[in-house]
């Protein structure tokens, strides 16, 4: 049976031989490099292995690594990227060679896909993502008042709860609608606002709007207090 290759969703139309198997990822070498010992491998691999390997050895016969020991094999590289692949994706019916096969699977109209947003996991082959995409609850997009993008499915909930700038009404029903951000000022001057009256003895309560008629109306009143007399 021919080789699968499941990075990159195909296969060899031909048997490969054993020996140009990556001793790392036991797939055939892409882009093969030679180690200063002799073997090679996959050239992402054994960088891989260099660059994040306290003290890193040939997985084959475990001599010490250096990164400046990695070097293009150009005959390797000539013989594994003109192997024949083709694409497993149903409807596909994409042929060539292994070296193409990364740039393939970027592109390929039929593989099965992902959706990209966070937390969708809406899945369909690629030519028809755009569609899903273009309605999926999970993008987000910029609030039209803040330009805070916030998911599709949030967005009415985003308006009415929490965007700042979004206009509401007051919540004291003075009849008032200003943006959410400025309400706590708002509410220092609202005409609907309950006060105690600060005149010492008088426990009145009142609302803004009817202070001055109350200070008026109970002048004489504020007067007794103030000089000790009784209400």
């Amino acid at each position: 049976m021919a080789q699968t290759i499941p990075a990159f969703n195909c296969r060899f139309t031909r048997q490969v031989d054993p020996q140009l198997q990556c001793s790392i990822c036991y797939s055939t070498m892409l882009k093969p490099v030679s180690l200063g010992c002799g073997h090679s491998g996959c050239r992402e691999c054994l960088t891989e292995l260099v660059t994040k390997t306290l003290m890193p050895k040939c997985p084959m016969c475990r001599t010490e690594l250096r990164a400046d020991s990695i070097c293009v094999n150009i005959a390797l590289d000539h013989i594994t990227s003109e192997l024949a692949v083709e694409c497993l994706s149903v409807g596909c019916g994409w042929k060539g060679s292994y070296g193409q096969a990364p740039e393939h699977f970027k592109t390929c109209p039929k593989l099965q896909v992902v959706c990209n947003n966070e937390e969708c996991q809406h899945k369909s082959i690629r030519e028809e993502m755009p569609n899903h995409i273009a309605s999926c609850s999970k993008k987000k997009i910029p609030c039209s008042e803040c330009h805070v993008c916030v998911k599709w499915e949030l967005l009415q909930k985003h308006q009415a709860e929490q965007c700042p700038n979004a206009v509401i009404q007051c919540p004291l029903d003075c009849g008032s609608t200003i943006p959410r951000s400025t309400i706590t000022l708002h509410l220092h001057q609202c005409p609907e606002k309950v006060y105690l009256c600060k005149v010492p003895g008088c426990k009145k309560m009142m609302k803004r709007k009817d202070l001055t008629s109350h200070i008026m109306e109970a002048a004489s009143s504020h007067v007794r207090g103030i000089s000790g007399g009784d209400y």
